[in-house]
């Protein structure tokens, strides 16, 4: 979360599984590609989630099986087996966003 904590939008936009689940107060909305992320960054990425993230601590990071999240669940990442020897898939691992929930994101 480097990229986004220093509001590297071009860079984070590059870590981003897509299409990416957005959750906002008006619904959920799908962004399909690095060029409507960054367009949309602004409207993702709150003042709020900046907060959150500049305060996270690794060892207060949530994880299920779903993947990890930030905050109170504001963005959701998780990691994916990508290796091509058979029995070693997860010896090469991608960690990718997987969600921004920005609808429950609120001062606290």
């Amino acid at each position: 979360m480097f990229y986004l904590k220093f509001n590297n939008f071009n860079k984070l936009a590059k870590l981003i599984s897509y299409p990416i689940k957005v959750n906002f107060d008006s619904g959920t909305e799908y962004f399909n590609s690095e060029k409507e992320f960054i367009t949309h960054y602004s409207k993702i990425v709150t003042a709020e989630m900046m907060a959150r993230v500049k305060r996270q601590k690794f060892s207060e990071l949530f994880v299920n099986s779903y993947g990890m999240h930030i905050g109170y669940g504001d963005i959701w990442f998780a990691g994916r087996c990508v290796g091509k020897t058979p029995g070693k898939e997860c010896d090469e691992v991608t960690i990718s966003v997987t969600a921004y929930n920005v609808n429950h994101v609120k001062s606290k």
